[in-house]
């Protein structure tokens, strides 16, 4: 590994690290604070421009800052329903495509593979639906797996 390549792998591996420990503490939550963080660096963003003076900027900027802090979970909420929407039409069209196919399929386990991903599809549609929690939490995990196999990589 070259020496200009450790930084960046240690970095990136400490805040995949982080990530997983913010997603498994808050699940959900890590949304929030995203959103409110995103839109104070927007009004800081537009403070700045007021004071170059850009006052186009500068006023949208501070509204879509005031937009994100205040909406902020209403619109993830809206993406996240049309997001379970779509996924759980998809994981249904593929189910009965599978089944159309299942007399092709001669042993059990191929018969049961052409399930799997459909299965799953359906799976994360109706967790984004009712427990959006267990998503974060299987995330976080594989953030903090991938963290951990990521620095011990970049120590090597």
């Amino acid at each position: 590994m070259k020496k200009k390549e450790l930084p960046n792998n240690l970095l990136m591996s400490i805040i995949m690290i982080v990530l997983g420990i913010l997603f498994i503490v808050f699940k959900a939550g890590v949304i929030s604070i995203a959103m409110t963080l995103f839109g104070v660096a927007l009004i800081v963003v537009a403070v700045l421009d007021l004071l170059n003076k850009d006052w186009i900027p500068c006023v949208i900027k501070a509204v879509l800052g005031v937009v994100v802090i205040l909406f902020g979970w209403l619109l993830i909420d809206i993406a996240r329903i049309v997001l379970a929407v779509v996924l759980l039409i998809y994981g249904v069209l593929q189910v009965i495509e599978a089944c159309k196919n299942l007399q092709k399929n001669k042993t059990l386990l191929s018969k049961v593979l052409i399930f799997v991903e459909p299965v799953v599809i359906v799976a994360i549609a109706i967790c984004l639906f009712f427990r959006v929690d267990i998503l974060f939490l299987i995330a976080g995990i594989f953030f903090l797996v991938e963290g951990i196999i990521a620095l011990i990589k970049a120590l090597k």
